[in-house]
């Protein structure tokens, strides 16, 4: 998790160790409320994350597909082709749809693409 002042600046980063069967939500609230700029608790089966007063927090390289297994960063509900249906988040609020990530560095990155015009006969693009 990558913490972020008012300003964009890295406030914090923190990693949370994530094995299956055998980390508990517990667990995860526990290392994500080791860092200072974070407060993180379970309540009645929820993670609750809070960042700082003016700081906002995002996630990064999630390799054990925790994210998913908590319902955040899902589109689709369903178990095959048969029932595949927008997640009920997203079909409520297309807003809650994310258009960037961060990086390891904390940094965001956006997928833009630059126009490329081909010129005919000069065998350049501009």
């Amino acid at each position: 998790m990558i913490v972020h002042s008012a300003t964009g600046s890295v406030v914090s980063r923190t990693t949370v160790s994530v094995t299956a069967g055998v980390t508990s939500l517990d667990d995860i609230a526990a290392a994500i409320d080791a860092d200072p700029a974070l407060s993180a608790g379970v309540s009645g089966g929820t993670l609750n994350i809070a960042a700082g007063s003016g700081q906002t927090f995002t996630f990064a390289r999630d390799t054990s597909g925790t994210l998913a297994a908590l319902g955040l960063n899902v589109f689709f509900s369903g178990t095959g082709a048969s029932d595949i249906a927008l997640a009920p988040t997203i079909a409520a609020d297309a807003n809650k749809i994310a258009t960037g990530r961060a990086d390891a560095q904390g940094s965001s990155i956006r997928g833009t693409a630059r126009r490329r015009r081909h010129r005919p006969g000069s065998g350049a693009a501009s």
